[in-house]
């Protein structure tokens, strides 16, 4: 397993950002978790993401979620933390990523300090 690449890795979306992308948009991490739909709640996602970024710092995260085929019948819910340096970093890759963050219909929310 390449540890550099998972740290990488947007699991809700299959995305893997190189990197150089993580320093031109200054994420400081991505985060993931995958679990059963039952059990991923958004309290359990708003608590995963909380511990994943220091708003102290100034940091900004953003929570993405997708079902997931678990082969086994049953979805698997999954959940990213991308953790940016501040809120201009995030948003200058929302606006760079407009497919994805502009448009509505999207499960996405953005914890902001």
């Amino acid at each position: 397993m390449d540890t550099r690449r998972d740290f990488r890795t947007i699991k809700a979306r299959g995305k893997v950002l190189t990197e150089r992308q993580m320093r031109d948009y200054r994420i400081k991490g991505i985060y993931n978790a995958t679990g059963e739909v039952e059990a991923m709640t958004d309290a359990y996602m708003q608590d995963f993401a909380i511990r994943c970024y220091r708003p102290e710092y100034g940091e900004i995260a953003v929570i993405e979620t997708s079902l997931k085929d678990s082969g086994r019948g049953n979805p698997l819910q999954v959940v990213s933390v991308l953790v940016f340096a501040d809120s201009a970093s995030w948003h200058m890759y929302a606006l760079k990523n407009p497919d994805t963050y502009l448009q509505k219909g999207h499960s996405l929310f953005t914890l902001v300090n």
